[in-house]
């Protein structure tokens, strides 16, 4: 048989029973590429206003470049739905309204679509637009809305939970880190470590050394010195508990299940844009990105790496039913739509893991390996239900003077242990590599 016939004979991939998924939609959610310190300390050695005159938190030239690279994938991944010329109808980018995250945003639209149309000799670049969140609305990616309630449970954290164990734990290293960073004992907390970490790290990166007071505690071993995993709890406590999980997903929750659901009612009509887009993506920070997979039960609590990125891709499974082979299901549209899941943790490489989703597997998996139906939109809600219901803005309102109770947490003092090394860790994900 010749390569032709062979072709003829082969089963498109994923196919099983006679039954072919077909792409729709993709939410993709990015965390930036390198940038400056955010903050500094006031005996640290290096001299940042010199070394990134550009300010802190901005966007670096090798950030740039991760961010272009990063599109370049996108396009990889994504060309087959959103073609080889941007339209208005197929893509749609939102961003918080941080330098570094909208700069990511131009550049990662830049990689997905290389200029075809020359609007001058010497300009090889076609913009793309992109929306912006002002902070006093952004309830979606950086979180800048205000909700009350929602920083009376991180208070309860800090000061009566896990946070305030975590600080009695490491109250001589505090007193360490105080003598050679010049920080007031009194204002270090594990979210200050995270400060002080994040821009060790950031000068590591950038091959400025590290100082030897830094090393023994921040820079021995690789999973488990001390800085690093005081700082993953920084982000482990966004979503500690069941009150801050909705407070916090519920908003971006909402907005991937709002537009999945438009798209499998078929409403594409001319007066809801909402369906129309076929790539949806979104240009945040590692906060974004972890409070995505704390809300979808995949998180494994390391710390997020520079253009992380969450892609949701929203599928349709297409039921043949003239062919005997194909089992007949009461109700083919209940699980007609479903996602899959996928984390790209690596920088460097483009390597993307698919995710299995807890409690969420209500597809018989076929026989082909390539066709791993994850979640159907229907179980999908039921899972999510907790966090997807109620009004987000009556949700947050919150008075000190009735209802100050700090007593709903997810484990208790007695078990602080194994929430550092155990249970606050996915099954799922235990054997997700990070890539840093």
């Amino acid at each position: 048989m010749d390569d032709d016939d062979d072709k003829k004979d082969m089963k498109p991939r994923g196919t099983g029973c006679g039954c072919q998924p077909a792409e729709n939609e993709s939410k993709t959610f990015v965390w930036h590429g390198d940038r400056s310190p955010l903050y500094d300390f006031p005996n640290n050695e290096i001299n940042i206003t010199e070394k990134w005159p550009r300010g802190f938190g901005q966007i670096t030239q090798a950030g740039k470049m991760q961010a272009f690279q990063l599109g370049q994938f996108l396009r990889n991944r994504y060309f087959s739905l959103v073609g080889d010329r941007y339209h208005p109808d197929d893509i749609y980018m939102l961003t918080s309204d941080y330098d570094r995250t909208i700069v990511t945003a131009l550049l990662v639209l830049s990689g997905l679509y290389p200029a075809k149309e020359r609007w001058h000799s010497s300009i090889d670049w076609d913009p793309v637009p992109l929306r912006t969140i002002p902070h006093e609305i952004d309830n979606i990616i950086a979180f800048t809305a205000k909700c009350p309630k929602y920083e009376h449970q991180l208070d309860c954290y800090r000061y009566h939970g896990t946070g305030r164990m975590l600080d009695a734990n490491y109250t001589k290293f505090y007193a360490y880190l105080s003598n050679h960073t010049g920080i007031p004992l009194h204002e270090l907390n594990f979210e200050k470590v995270n400060d002080v970490f994040d821009t060790l790290y950031v000068q590591d990166v950038h091959k400025l050394g590290v100082p030897k007071w830094a090393k023994q505690h921040a820079y021995e071993g690789q999973e488990h010195y001390l800085m690093r995993k005081i700082s993953e709890y920084t982000f482990s406590s966004l979503t500690y508990n069941e009150i801050a999980m909705n407070l916090r997903g519920g908003p971006v929750m909402r907005e991937i299940m709002r537009n999945f659901e438009a798209h499998t009612q078929q409403q594409h009509s001319s007066h809801n844009r909402i369906s129309k887009f076929k790539l949806r993506l979104y240009s945040g920070h590692d906060s974004t990105i972890a409070t995505i997979l704390q809300v979808f039960g995949v998180y494994n609590h390391q710390l997020v790496p520079y253009t992380g990125t969450v892609l949701i891709e929203l599928y349709k499974r297409s039921y043949k039913t003239d062919e005997p082979s194909c089992p007949q299901i009461p109700d083919p549209f209940s699980d007609m739509y479903f996602i899959k899941f996928f984390y790209k943790n690596c920088t460097t490489q483009n390597l993307l893991y698919e995710i299995p989703l807890p409690d969420c597997r209500d597809i018989t998996e076929s026989s082909d390996i390539n066709f791993r139906p994850s979640c159907s939109i229907k179980k999908l809600r039921q899972v999510m239900r907790s966090v997807l219901q109620g009004d987000w803005y009556q949700q947050c309102k919150y008075k000190s003077n009735c209802c100050g109770s700090c007593a709903s947490f997810k484990k208790s003092g007695s078990d602080f242990s194994k929430f550092e090394y155990e249970s606050s860790v996915s099954a799922t994900m235990q054997w997700l590599r990070a890539c840093l």
